[in-house]
């Protein structure tokens, strides 16, 4: 690379970085009060280190929705930290109940795996796009994949996500060397990152198509097919390392697996809608930004139609990903999207530069309100966890105006969507909020759940309601004649009295909010609250 090149190159890279590490210490427990953050699944991962036992060699981690390399990967990142006493391990609860500052450290260390993850991402992508099309092509794609929301939503939290998707674009990177250099270890090492990929999140599976892709992009003459065999031994050798309990704990792996079909991925959860559409039209253009996401569209239709191979297997993977998402996972989280960004980015990328009238005189100018567009809707949505969170504002205002011993109620059982200070009970294995050392602060109001039917004896003097609680039903209310009634009943006897919402807003610029996929929502949903009419 020339020196403008490397510059360019470093700056894309460094922007990765930025919009990861902005609003990092976004919804910790010192502002949640409880040990979890205002994302419902972060907690998980130190619920499984206290359940593991290091001195006796027990790594397990008794959870297997995911799998568990995201686990080991975070857990030897906090154990390097805390021998410079960056961060204090202990294996007491009761500790960080008191301490939640101490506690804000993981978290915090935990998400910057994922920030180191994303920008991994963005440098292999650039690697790949470089070394099958120009630099060009490269910069425009590491570009984009540095400026889309759901990949800067998910560098901000400590799950597997961002961690999976670095290991799948890895897996095509070291994939590529087939194209020049067929050996046992191009083959096997391309097998062991895919089965890692795998062993972070279940749906790194599809990696294990780059080997493959690679090999068949071979003239048929030059193709040694005994090396595949190498790619599917390493690919379970890899899933071992990074998961070992799902041969170690079989009995146990096989009922967390079966537990999260049957809760999560076979039954419907997240948002409603056909999941083809939806994630088309919600999890891609909310995820993207519809300028973006309008390109990545048009490059992969351009992909097809074109007669260069590898564009063509890049879409090709690109849509069969879609499909099986589409068809086996009923749930319809945004992040399931997430391994298709890098791809689309490249596909994007390379329509940039060799469309035909790209050399049109206003083309560059085109090019560069898409991404400036891109670049400010992120920077809004990195905005939002730099700023106070509705349910802390609308803690402290609960706190402040409403009276102690009034009766508030709520739709569902308080969850990471609710103001803190009306948690009855911490969420994870029972743990009580009245045992945090402060009961006055959890014990003034007297708690009723509309779902556990504690409405029919009395009216709650107020209500507090989340953006969680009731968007489905106000956009469906066919699918929920009970709630469509719990709906008209709240606007027939109740006033509202405060709403907190954040909206996307850079300076004087404000950015429609939509209806952003349940995943997308963490930072910023809104609160109501409600006063019985007298």
């Amino acid at each position: 690379m020339n020196k403008k090149e490397t510059i360019n190159f470093v700056l894309v890279l460094s922007l990765s970085f930025v919009l990861g590490i902005i609003g990092i210490n976004w919804g910790l427990p010192s502002e949640t009060l409880h040990l979890q953050t205002y994302h419902p699944d972060e907690v998980w991962v130190l619920v499984s280190f206290q359940k593991m036992n290091p001195k006796r060699l027990d790594f397990n981690p008794h959870f297997f929705p995911w799998g568990t390399f995201h686990f080991y990967v975070v857990g030897a990142f906090l154990y390097f930290l805390s021998l410079f006493k960056a961060v204090t391990l202990e294996p007491s609860k009761e500790f960080y109940i008191l301490h939640l500052t101490e506690i804000d450290k993981l978290y915090v260390a935990g998400r910057l795996v994922s920030v180191f993850a994303t920008v991994g991402t963005v440098f292999f992508l650039f690697r790949i796009a470089e070394k099958l099309y120009s630099r060009r092509t490269a910069i425009f794609s590491a570009l984009i994949m540095s400026i889309l929301p759901l990949s800067v939503a998910n560098a901000h939290y400590m799950k597997p996500n961002a961690l999976g998707v670095f290991l799948i674009v890895l897996t095509c990177w070291v994939s590529l060397r087939i194209l020049s250099l067929q050996s046992f270890p191009t083959y096997a090492l391309a097998g062991f990152v895919a089965g890692l990929a795998c062993a972070t999140k279940y749906n790194g599976i599809w990696a294990v198509f780059f080997p493959l892709m690679f090999h068949f992009l071979l003239p048929y003459k030059e193709r040694k097919n005994i090396f595949l065999i190498y790619t599917f031994l390493f690919f379970f050798l890899g899933f071992f390392t990074g998961c070992p309990y799902s041969l170690l704990a079989f009995k146990e792996f096989k009922e967390g697996i079966f537990y999260e079909l049957d809760k999560f991925i076979l039954v419907q959860h997240g948002d409603i809608g056909n999941p083809f559409f939806y994630h088309l039209f919600f999890s891609l253009r909310y995820g993207m930004g519809t300028p973006l996401f309008l390109l990545s569209i048009f490059s992969w239709c351009w992909s097809l139609v074109r007669k260069e191979k590898k564009s063509r297997f890049f879409s090709l993977w690109v849509f069969s990903y879609y499909l099986f998402i589409c068809v086996f996972f009923k749930s319809k989280f945004a992040r399931y999207m997430l391994p298709l960004l890098p791809f689309l980015s490249l596909l994007s990328g390379e329509f940039l530069t060799r469309i035909p009238f790209r050399k049109w005189r206003y083309f560059p100018l085109l090019v560069i309100l898409f991404f400036f567009y891109n670049f400010l809707y992120v920077l809004s949505y990195d905005k939002l966890f730099l700023s106070p969170d509705p349910r802390t504002e609308a803690s402290r205002w609960i706190e402040e105006n409403i009276p102690v011993k009034s009766s508030i109620g709520v739709i569902f059982e308080p969850y990471f969507f609710t103001p803190p200070i009306i948690y009855m009970e911490y969420w994870v294995e029972g743990e009580s909020a009245y045992n945090r050392g402060q009961p006055e602060k959890f014990n003034q109001y007297s708690i009723l759940v509309w779902r556990k039917e504690k409405w029919r004896k009395e009216k709650p003097e107020y209500l507090v309601i989340s953006e969680y609680e009731i968007r489905d039903f106000l956009r469906f209310p066919y699918l929920f004649p009970q709630e469509k009634e719990l709906i008209e009943e709240i606007q027939r006897d109740y006033i509202l009295i405060k709403k907190f919402d954040t909206p996307l807003t850079l300076g004087k610029m404000r950015f429609r909010k939509g209806f952003p996929p349940h995943d997308l929502l963490y930072p910023f949903p809104y609160v109501e609250i409600f006063k019985l009419k007298k």
